[in-house]
């Protein structure tokens, strides 16, 4: 059982995250499963029967890699007034999980998993989940995997998940739905240490610098010349990842032009979609 001490800077829906590896023998026939990730989410009040999705990804649209794998976590509590004999979770996963990849799974209790199609079906027999009132803290469980895309993932494909709970016969609850969107290099500008996001981008994107080393360069300026080669829009930052909003520019395509405070430049193209 892990707590977190937190500073009162963080606000609800900030992220905490933690990696945990097992440092096995030269002769674990599967180093693979030896490392698990551990996510939270800073909550006021919430809605215990819930899902959760790491990465959760850039921009309010959740922008991913369609490289990256993704872990959900499924939460439950019995808030009735009677313990739970077993609690059913049903996850339909998204078109473009491959549910045969479904690796590092924890969970709070026993279970057992079948899987039809997407269909992912997690069964808690016996759990026997005490009810909120006579035992706040044992009336809660969770289960969480790790999922990767499929190969075929395109730019703009939303992956989308909820869940359905069930404890005992009763009616399902259907927890919140989270979501991400692929970005690929047709949503996105990587050139070298400089990466555009989205790109295409309809009103702002995101600029960001990636690690080098130990360090992430910190951005010093950021610069967008027209296809002349003239200075349309300019910007001190001094942040590693900056949002730039390109709203007032006119459609067409551009040069994003990024300057560290050790004197190195970097370039990317950009595509403005609609503007001014």
């Amino acid at each position: 059982e892990l707590y977190y001490t937190v500073t009162l800077t963080l606000m609800p829906g900030d992220p905490i995250t933690a990696s945990f590896v097992a440092d096995g023998s030269q002769s674990d026939c599967n180093a693979s499963d030896n490392s698990v990730a551990d996510f939270q989410e800073i909550f006021g009040s919430f809605d215990p029967n819930d899902i959760a999705v790491y990465p959760i990804g850039y921009t309010e649209e959740h922008y991913i890699s369609p490289k990256q794998d993704l872990t959900y976590r499924i939460r439950f509590q019995n808030v009735g007034n009677y313990p739970a004999e077993f609690v059913t979770i049903i996850d339909t996963l998204p078109n473009g999980i491959n549910p045969a990849s479904i690796k590092g799974i924890v969970a709070s209790h026993n279970y057992s998993l079948t899987i039809s199609g997407r269909v992912l079906t997690f069964r808690f027999d016996n759990i026997q989940l005490p009810d909120s009132a006579s035992n706040p803290e044992g009336s809660n469980g969770f289960v969480q995997f790790t999922v990767k895309q499929k190969a075929q993932n395109t730019a703009g494909m939303v992956l989308r998940n909820a869940a359905d709970i069930r404890f005992d016969y009763n009616e399902s609850i259907i927890t919140n739905r989270v979501f991400n969107t692929i970005m690929s290099d047709d949503s996105g500008v990587d050139n070298g240490v400089l990466v555009v996001f989205p790109n295409p981008v309809y009103d702002a994107s995101y600029v960001r610098a990636k690690t080098v080393g130990l360090e992430s360069p910190i951005l010093k300026s950021l610069e967008v010349y027209n296809g002349n080669g003239l200075l349309v829009h300019q910007e001190n930052v001094d942040s590693a990842m900056h949002r730039i909003n390109l709203s007032r520019l006119s459609a067409g395509r551009y040069t994003l032009v990024a300057k560290d405070f050790l004197g190195n430049r970097y370039s990317a193209p950009i595509v403005v979609m609609s503007g001014k």
